[in-house]
């Protein structure tokens, strides 16, 4: 890759591993088009803080190396820098060129323009296949590599907590999915507690004395647990959900879990914890989890991890059925304006990715 061609990945207001997963779905692209990628997670996703964190100013650096060893993103030009300030590329668009060597995006990955040239994570009900485990681990070993003071706070519990033993990892999505202000109604009803005691006794019975990684937003959650499975529950999490507020807002008004809504020092010691739990639950035996980011991650980080997902479409069809008439309304008319809006996208908005 020559010098001064760059893939610049910007950020949204979603959680963390929706980021970790845009810069996984956008690596393939970025190498086959010989530009290095950068991710460049600024003040429009909830963990970013003004003070910085861990010694980096950039979200992604907070927890992870370079994408590139050595092309952190203080080595973009300032010129660049200061364009995407002023013209920020929009979410449901491929991205735009700044010159012929600079690619600005930050969507997902799963735009039409990009079909069979990224990797399309699913992020509703499915999970990935066995063969994009298998191709995204492969670019999670090479390029999605946590920082020194995560790997060590990783090893250190492996080593006290894990090493000899048969782990059943479990992961709990259980705030923003629980409120019924949460925009992504396909994200309402993943939660099940009973759900999840069943499918963890179910596990108990395979694996005799295994114990329990539990990875989760509620506090309330993880005592549940413990009341449940006692001293076989080990956990590494300090911050969870204990408000009223379920969910709250992000810099770019989106819909975010309320505990990390107010607190971006907060937010960001979070996600830190939530690194350092992706990490160990791919080393489990099993996992068990629901809709999330951050199991999906794990699935692809270990393509040979066996998991239960919970969550299914027919939830979300249930979930459907069940809502009243002014929530039936707002889903039918939010569904309706979305569609007619991809219908009315101006093909001039459809920046061409192979440009030359």
């Amino acid at each position: 890759m020559s010098n001064g061609k760059w893939h610049i990945i910007c950020e949204k207001d979603v959680g963390l591993f929706s980021l970790v997963q845009q810069v996984i779905s956008h690596i393939p692209l970025a190498l086959e088009q010989e530009r290095k990628p950068v991710a460049l997670y600024r003040t429009k996703c909830c963990y970013w803080t003004a003070e910085g964190y861990m010694d980096a100013t950039n979200v992604w650096e907070y927890y992870f190396e370079p994408i590139i060893a050595d092309q952190p993103s203080s080595k973009l030009p300032e010129s660049i820098v200061e364009h995407i300030n002023s013209h920020f590329p929009h979410f449901e668009y491929p991205g735009y060129y700044f010159n012929e060597n600079v690619f600005v995006t930050n969507n997902f990955g799963n735009h039409r323009a990009f079909k069979g040239k990224t990797l399309t994570i699913p992020h509703k009900w499915n999970d990935p296949d066995q063969e994009l485990r298998e191709k995204a681990s492969k670019i999670i070993q090479k390029h999605v590599r946590p920082r020194l003071y995560i790997n060590e706070r990783v090893n250190s519990f492996i080593d006290s907590q894990m090493k000899g033993h048969k782990v059943i990892g479990v992961h709990m999505r259980a705030t923003d999915v629980s409120d019924d202000n949460e925009h992504n109604i396909h994200r309402r009803g993943s939660y099940s507690f009973q759900s999840y005691i069943e499918h963890i006794q179910k596990q108990l019975s395979r694996f005799s004395g295994a114990k329990i990684f539990v990875a989760t937003d509620s506090e309330k959650a993880l005592n549940g647990l413990i009341q449940h499975f006692g001293e076989k529950v080990i956990y590494t999490s300090s911050i969870f959900h204990t408000s009223e507020n379920l969910t709250g807002t992000g810099p770019s008004g989106w819909v975010i879990p309320g505990y990390l809504a107010n607190d971006s020092q907060k937010a960001a010691k979070n996600g830190e914890e939530a690194v350092i739990d992706y990490l160990l639950l791919s080393e489990c035996h099993y996992l068990i989890h629901n809709g999330s980011g951050l199991a999906r991650t794990a699935l692809l980080k270990n393509p040979h991890l066996a998991h239960t997902n919970i969550h299914s479409k027919s939830t979300y069809i249930n979930t459907l059925f069940n809502l009243r008439n002014g929530e039936l309304f707002k889903f039918l008319k939010f569904s309706y304006q979305h569609a007619l809006h991809n219908l009315k996208k101006p093909i001039k908005r459809l920046v061409k990715w192979d440009k030359q």
